[in-house]
């Protein structure tokens, strides 16, 4: 979710987690258009109905 001048909420997005990996998202050219990002810009992980859930989806 990114709030601001357009605030977007991108649905359906996999998350993979392990302490090991980068913090990092990568989404398309338009749909960076759409929220107005920038490399470097800030988003907030809300999980699915605002509830982060495990692997398997619990």
């Amino acid at each position: 979710m990114l709030s601001g001048e357009r605030s977007i909420i991108f649905p359906d997005v996999a998350v993979r987690i392990d302490p090991a990996f980068a913090l990092d998202l990568h989404i398309d050219q338009d749909e960076a258009n759409a929220a107005n990002l920038r490399t470097g810009d800030e988003m907030e992980v809300i999980g699915k109905n605002g509830k982060l859930l495990s692997s398997t989806g619990r």
